[in-house]
């Protein structure tokens, strides 16, 4: 008698993978079309960008071990660490997209978030501003 090239609990536990990776398939395509659906229905409405200044001063005056920058309710997809041991993480190093018409802008200092931004109107930064010189001087200042 030939013997099965797997048992049943192995064919089980590869269904229960298989299911899984298409759950998460599942979860990206909905939190696409959830992104989609966001910015159709704020489209027009005043763009808010992460405010490097304020969070440069913000480091700089509460000394983090770490900051992260992300938008609010989506930290999964927009939010990377900006700033570890008293240093910038360079932006090759990290990602953030730090722009929305309906999620505000946040930085996190070791745990503990606030909103942190400027509104686009006000400002040259956009998305994919990554540390701007007015505020690396801030930090080293």
């Amino acid at each position: 008698m030939k013997k099965p090239d797997k048992t049943p609990s192995q064919e089980a536990a590869g269904m229960r993978i298989e299911f899984g990776n298409k759950l998460l398939a599942l979860k990206a395509a909905m939190d696409t079309l959830s992104a989609f659906t966001k910015g159709v229905a704020n489209r027009g409405k005043p763009i808010m960008v992460f405010d490097w200044i304020k969070a440069a001063q913000l480091i700089k005056n509460n000394k983090p071990v770490s900051a992260s920058a992300g938008l609010t309710g989506d930290w999964e997809w927009t939010g990377g660490v900006i700033y570890i041991d008293d240093n910038p993480v360079d932006s090759n190093d990290t990602y953030t997209y730090l722009a929305s018409t309906w999620s505000k802008p946040e930085l996190e200092m070791d745990g503990i978030k606030q909103d942190c931004y400027i509104m686009k109107s006000k400002t040259e930064w956009g998305a994919s501003t990554y540390w701007p010189q007015e505020a690396i001087d801030i930090l080293n200042g």
